[in-house]
């Protein structure tokens, strides 16, 4: 059978989306929603929409408009959610109305890695010019002209940064611009190609990567003799932008066709960057290669080096494949897992129209069947962008044909899934306690046409107590049909208490109408007290008692008993062994509460923060958490034991070495005895085996030794390598020396003499007690520094301040820091202390 001739049209530039949010499913779909109009204005002409998406699914899209304004053309926007229901009238962008404001841009505003809004920007007068709007889509400050942007055609690209500042990328080069619109720095991708011609660019050259960065995108063609006849070479690029619109890395070449036959073959190509919503996610290069029939997209996967930043291919190119002869209209990545490529192409049961497929992110696997978009008008076709919005559901927006610039509208359909889902918008929120509350979104995707609801309450799992620091709160988010968006609001408790970085979580069940995933929202809480910036500091005085202290606060007495072991956290609380008095727990906010009246022969917290284990002696070995109480692990009474996120290493003597995990399943590591151990049960232990030497135990079981002799002490700590970083250990080997190992960078003597006892903090430099020595500092990169001739009695880092902790016994207790040097904090002379 013959396929019939199809009629002649312009191959359109790419129209380009962003993301969704979550989904890992073949997508289907069934029938769209009903075409709808975008402006309000219907006198004049409006056209050339362009549109953006936050997080939450919301579309803004922006248009020009033809004698609204009163002189010529001006800009014009609306703001829409997922459903397409409106979110206020439509708004003039432009300031100044005389004359014609045109190519109008819109972008996500963000500020501090955060949505915050939008930007737009516009044409007028021969300038770019731009309008900040906050989340609720009012004006923030005014218009504002952008220095540079003269020479700026009408085909750029506005990418907002995640540190606030945006993009504008053109074939003339990047520019970039600070919150404000000030000036920051510009580039020239891709000069010095000699010999090569740089094509014209397409819209969708530039998006978003980690970091404050931005990657673009371009094509360049040559022609070439080969034996008396002309052939065609095509290459595409990609690189990194920095945040002042600088380059950033080498140029990565992304694909390249050669010794083509025709000039056609390479011309078109329109790579474009497709890539997740928001900051998170890696892009993949997309382009439009021309076959037999019509022209296919064709992609790449980039990756970004996590040490360098620098962008590089992840795997081959790739077809996105369809089944019709077309050519390539538009794409955009939904769910995460999921492509949307728009076509003009034949369809089987009728005449030449528009269709979309859906595609994987990797590999290009076609995933189900064309869907024909009959609804989008032919003449249409080519202004046609696909926007995402939530799940697998996406918009098609286009304008009129600018036959008429006093006629025209602005249209959007939304294509939806046959499923219906709910989906978590802010699932991981990091805020100030000043805030005052949490706000969380659900919004539905797939068919809205029935009601949904869906149950939420705060959990007390973190280290947020609630009453404290929120307002336990519980519901049921009902969803009209037609709705697509819930809102949960949850009071955040501002005190005057100094607190640690706390969290909780908001949990979601019995759903109706509607699936969920399951996953819950975390709510972090960052302390906004000038005492919160310094660890406190549990000193014990003996007779004197229990007492706190911190630079800002000063001196707090928690207690008239003597302590026989503090045992502080990173949340600023404590565990204490009051030996004959039993086992207590100390917290800023809520106080006393007494855990136990058994005197622990030993206490260590978990270091995911999640509770303690305490050895009880003959009494066995217990996990005690805030939400579950005691849990006995062993009956038996261990020697040692290490806590690690996961489980427990633990020496029972003659009975050997075991780890035990928190899923409650033991494996014994060794029959023998270790004499210590450090490291993480779940990663790498080292273990000290005495007159067996010292070893390492990887995550595999696999044991390798790293010295026959047996050190006095070890300590775990990090270094850096020409490019990566790796745990270390320093080792006290008495006469034999201070030394450090790491599994890269191998042995290296730090010191003929043995320290009484150091400390690291916690990067790549020690605190070192070398008796009557005195005290001194090492690093890598400064090697020693005298810190004291005194001898101190006791030494601990807080790598909360960045102070050292001193006692210098009857000269004292001293805190020392780097730029500030020494601070004298008592006179008296403490039994012990311990840092939170």
């Amino acid at each position: 059978m013959k396929r019939k001739p199809s009629r002649s049209r312009r191959k359109p530039r790419f129209g380009l989306g962003l993301d969704s949010l979550e989904g890992r499913r073949l997508l289907s779909y069934g029938a769209p929603g009903p075409v709808f109009q975008v402006n309000q204005t219907v006198v004049g002409g409006q056209s050339a929409p362009k549109a953006a998406v936050n997080e939450r699914g919301q579309v803004a899209v922006i248009w020009e408009d033809f004698g609204t304004d009163g002189s010529g053309y001006g800009v014009y926007a609306r703001r829409l959610d997922s459903a397409g229901q409106a979110l206020g009238a439509e708004f003039r962008v432009n300031t100044a109305t005389e004359g014609d404001q045109t190519d109008p841009r819109v972008a996500v505003r963000y500020s501090s890695y955060l949505e915050d809004g939008l930007i737009a920007t516009w044409r007028d007068g021969g300038k770019l010019y731009a309008q900040r709007y906050d989340a609720q889509g009012a004006a923030v400050g005014g218009a504002m002209e952008l220095a540079g942007s003269a020479g700026v055609g009408a085909d750029y690209d506005l990418v907002g940064l995640p540190g606030g500042g945006f993009l504008i990328v053109s074939a003339g080069g990047v520019l970039g611009y600070g919150p404000e619109g000030a000036a920051a720095g510009s580039s020239t991708p891709g000069a010095g190609h000699e010999g090569w011609t740089p094509q014209a660019p397409a819209a969708g050259r530039a998006g978003i990567l980690y970091y404050d960065q931005a990657v673009t995108t371009w094509a360049e063609t040559r022609s070439r003799e080969v034996e008396g006849t002309t052939v065609y070479d095509a290459r595409i690029w990609a690189q990194a932008l920095d945040s002042q619109g600088g380059l950033s890395g080498p140029e990565v070449l992304i694909a390249e066709i050669q010794g083509a036959a025709t000039p056609e073959a390479v011309a078109d190509l329109d790579p474009v960057v497709v890539r997740p919503r928001g900051y998170y996610g890696e892009p993949i290069i997309a382009w439009r290669q021309a076959g037999a029939e019509g022209s296919t997209f064709h992609a790449r996967n980039l990756t970004q080096d996590y040490d360098t930043n620098d962008l590089e291919p992840d795997g081959d190119a790739f077809e996105l494949a369809t089944s019709t002869p077309a050519d390539a209209v538009a794409l955009a990545w939904l769910d995460g897992s999921s492509l949307a490529a728009f076509f003009i192409g034949e369809d089987p049961a009728g005449p030449d129209g528009g269709y979309f497929q859906i595609f994987g992110a990797r590999g290009g696997a076609a995933q189900g069947d064309p869907v024909p978009a009959p609804d989008v008008a032919a003449d249409s076709l080519a202004t046609l962008a696909v926007v995402p919005t939530v799940g697998g559901d996406f918009w098609l927006v286009w304008g009129d044909p600018q036959v008429d610039p006093t006629a025209g509208e602005v249209h959007a359909q939304r294509q939806f899934t046959t499923d219906s889902e709910f989906h978590l918008v802010g699932d991981d929120q990091y805020l100030k306690e000043s805030d005052g509350r949490a706000v969380l979104f659900v919004v539905r995707s797939g068919d809205l046409s029935q009601p949904a609801s869906i149950r939420y309450a705060t959990h007390d799992e973190g280290s947020a107590l609630p009453g404290y620091d929120y307002a336990p709160t519980s519901g049921v988010l009902t969803f009209a049909p037609g709705q697509a968006e819930g809102t949960i609001t949850i009071t955040i408790v501002d005190d005057a208490v100094a607190e640690s970085y706390d969290y909780f979580s908001v949990q979601f069940t019995d759903t109706v109408g509607a699936a969920y995933n399951g996953y819950s929202a975390y709510v972090s809480i960052e302390d906004d007290e000038p005492a919160s910036n310094y660890a406190p500091v549990f000193v014990d005085y003996d007779a004197y008692g229990l007492w706190t202290y911190n630079p800002i606060e000063g001196w707090a007495q928690l207690s008239t008993y003597d302590p026989e072991a503090v045992v502080s956290t990173y949340r600023r609380d404590a565990y204490i062994d009051f030996g004959a008095g039993g086992l207590w727990y100390w917290h800023p906010q809520s106080g006393w509460a007494k855990l136990n009246d058994v005197d622990p022969q030993a206490v260590k917290v978990d270091p995911s923060g999640d509770g303690v284990y305490i050895d009880f002696g003959a009494g066995g070995l217990w996990r005690w958490t805030k939400g579950v109480g005691y849990r006995q692990i062993s009956p038996s009474d261990p020697q040692d034991f290490l806590a690690g996120y996961d489980g427990l290493a633990i020496d029972f003597g003659h009975g050997g070495l075991w780890k035990w995990s928190t899923t409650g399943t033991w494996a014994k590591l060794n029959d023998v005895d270790p004499k210590a151990m450090i490291g993480d049960p779940s990663g790498t232990l080292y273990i000290d085996f005495g007159a067996g030497g010292l070893w390492s135990l990887d995550e595999d079981g696999v044991y390798a030794k790293i010295s026959d002799f047996s050190p006095r002490t070890m300590k775990l700590g990090y270094d850096y390598t020409a490019d990566d970083y790796e745990d270390v250990l320093y080792l006290d080997f008495g006469s034999g020396g201070f030394w450090k190992w790491g599994g890269i960078s191998g042995w290296a003597k730090l010191n003929d003499l043995a320290p009484e006892s150091f400390v690291d903090d916690g990067f790549h430099s020690l605190f070192i007690d070398f008796g009557h020595g005195g005290l001194w500092s090492w690093s890598k990169a400064d090697g020693y520094r005298q810190l004291n001739t005194v001898n101190p009695e006791l030494i601990a880092f807080s790598a909360v301040d960045d102070g050292l902790y001193i006692d210098f016994g009857s000269a004292g207790f001293w805190r020392w820091t780097k730029n500030g040097g020494y601070t004298k904090i008592n006179d008296a002379n403490p039994t012990a202390f311990s840092l939170a």
